[in-house]
């Protein structure tokens, strides 16, 4: 048999097991933060989106905001009645039915009937 030559071989490693075991960490660690980066990115886009959208909402909720305030204020009331065709007028103070806070008691369906009647006696009509 023949003898190996000791002086041929060669006993060198090319990467030592702890130094490839940091790049590989490394690389994963520089992957995770470029994927957090580029979340936040889309996460901060779809926020400034979110956040104009928001924006005009609010604008539109307050120009309707607007258009009711003045389309409730009496004098478009009744303009609005008469337009329609419908005519209406204050009641006399023989019609207003003022009720105190004692005669409410219970769910107040009882009080409702009797501001009913109390309102057709004073109108001069009876029951």
């Amino acid at each position: 048999m023949r003898r190996r030559n000791r002086k041929k071989t060669v006993n060198a490693t090319v990467l030592p097991v702890p130094l490839a075991g940091f790049v590989v960490l490394a690389a994963s660690l520089a992957l995770a933060y470029v994927w957090m980066v580029c979340r936040c990115q889309t996460l901060g886009n779809e926020l400034k989106h979110l956040e104009g959208r928001r924006d005009g909402l609010l604008k539109e909720y307050q120009q309707e905001l607007s258009k009711w305030t003045r389309l409730k204020a009496p004098q478009n009331l009744e303009r609005a009645l008469l337009r329609n065709g419908i005519g209406m007028t204050w009641p006399s103070s023989r019609q207003v039915v003022r009720l105190r806070a004692s005669d409410v008691e219970g769910d107040g369906a009882e009080v409702v009937e009797q501001a009913q009647v109390a309102s057709i006696d004073r109108m001069g009509n009876t029951r």
